[in-house]
């Protein structure tokens, strides 16, 4: 063994492989690292190697860290972890390994790239499924005893063709409390103590209230972390803002997080919400106890029917008319708009963001009783009745019951109608009455 101020590389890793040449272009870089691209000469590729940074290169406890990451990452073989190839001592740039070059853009990138009312469904539902392919990669990493301790969306590739990745495992560590564990890492390395006890490692922008008091730390804290990846999806922003060091220290040892959709200020599913708020529960015991029961939650989401197209009308324009066949329901998002019924066009009321309308028809498989029209620029959520039979279960006993409900609600109507129109009354009912 070739021994180099306490690091111990076998002699066919001690000097820079002749198939590997550096091209010299920097793409990426991090706290003590920069990723420089690397051409594969005899397979004919291009990938990654990771150098520390000039000037710290003969750092004893940075270069075991380098030593200590790329042989954690190489036995994390996981396809949303990037496989590594080579341990090696470059010439003129020192201790380095090189890797899969990955290619895409990363999360923060992407969240950052269009503006969050400008989201469609269909983006979100893109967005969750990256969100599931980083909590794989964490689960597997916990079922190895390894916690990340610093996932966020800087930390996320995302390629074009739907591959994913969780970057950048600088700083993880066993679970338990140890830094490193020689069965874990393999016969090569002794396993370097890197931190010391009571140092706060990680983002303060994602940090666990226990990160920042530097306690003992667990699989809860990486859920934390995704909890604020999941955060950070929803409304673009990591869960403590940017401000003064002093201020945000005080924020995260509180544990304290606005509501998303407080934080976004446009409406959010609130089941992914609270799913998010969960895991960023201040307390640990409270947060999800394992990164599968947080998944579930997420899978059992995306098959409740949440998928809303967003409609848009302009003042003026008509939504349904009285008469029509009901299939659709509404919940306005922004603007107003009338209920009319008769051929008198008479108003019943005018509703606003947050009112739903419609849903009587929905329920009772009938005809609309009234016709909405838009006063200004109106933007609404269409729940389809499909939507409410997976979510009420409208083919078992609440939907049977919900659907005779709407039922006897319609019938009555129209024989309160009737009856006012024997007595030559208006057939139009009270413009407190609701219509669909």
């Amino acid at each position: 063994m070739n021994e180099e101020k306490g690091i111990h590389l076998d002699p066919d890793l001690s000097d820079f492989s002749p198939e590997e040449v550096l091209t010299g272009r920097k793409i990426g870089a991090g706290g003590m690292g920069v990723v420089c691209e690397v051409e594969d000469q005899r397979l004919l590729r291009r990938i990654a190697a990771k150098f520390l940074r000039p000037g710290i290169q003969l750092d004893e406890r940075l270069r075991r860290r380098l030593v200590a990451e790329a042989q954690l990452t190489a036995q994390l073989d996981h396809p949303n972890i990037v496989p590594v190839y080579r341990l090696g001592n470059a010439i003129e740039s020192g201790l380095y390994f090189s890797m899969k070059r990955v290619e895409g853009r990363t999360l923060t990138e992407i969240l950052r790239g269009r503006p969050l009312r400008m989201r469609s469904t269909e983006e979100l539902y893109e967005l969750l499924q990256v969100f599931l392919k980083v909590c794989d990669a964490v689960a597997f990493a916990h079922s190895r005893g390894v916690l990340h301790r610093d996932i966020k969306a800087d930390n996320v590739m995302v390629g074009r063709f739907g591959q994913v990745y969780l970057m950048d495992w600088g700083i993880a560590k066993l679970s338990g409390g140890k830094e490193s564990d020689s069965g874990a890492w393999g016969d090569r390395l002794p396993a370097p103590k890197l931190t010391a006890d009571g140092m706060a490692v990680g983002t303060l922008n994602y940090m666990a209230p226990e990160q920042i008091r530097g306690e003992e730390i667990g699989e809860t804290t990486d859920i934390f972390a995704l909890g604020g990846l999941l955060y950070e999806i929803l409304t673009t922003e990591p869960p403590y803002p940017e401000e003064e060091s002093m201020q945000l220290m005080d924020r995260v040892r509180r544990g304290e997080i606005p509501e998303p959709s407080e934080r976004a200020g446009v409406p959010l599913p609130k089941r992914l919400c609270a799913i998010a708020m969960r895991a960023l529960a201040p307390d640990r015991t409270d947060r999800f106890q394992s990164v599968e029961e947080m998944q579930q939650e997420i899978k059992a989401f995306l098959r409740s029917g949440w998928q809303f197209p967003v409609r848009r009308f302009p003042p003026g324009s008509v939504v349904f008319r009285e008469g029509d066949p009901g299939s659709q329901a509404y919940a306005i998002y922004s603007g107003s708009c009338r209920i009319l019924q008769g051929p008198e066009k008479k108003v019943l009321r005018t509703m606003g963001p947050g009112e739903v309308f419609g849903e009587t028809a929905v329920f009772a498989e009938t005809r609309r009783t009234a016709t909405v029209e838009a006063v200004d620029e109106l933007v609404l959520l269409e729940i389809s009745r499909a939507c409410f039979e997976e979510d009420l279960g409208m083919g078992f006993w609440m939907g049977l019951f919900v659907k005779a409900l709407a039922r006897r609600f319609v019938e009555k109507e129209e024989e309160l109608r009737r009856l006012r129109g024997s007595r030559g009354e208006s057939t139009l009912p009270p413009a407190d009455e609701h219509h669909g």
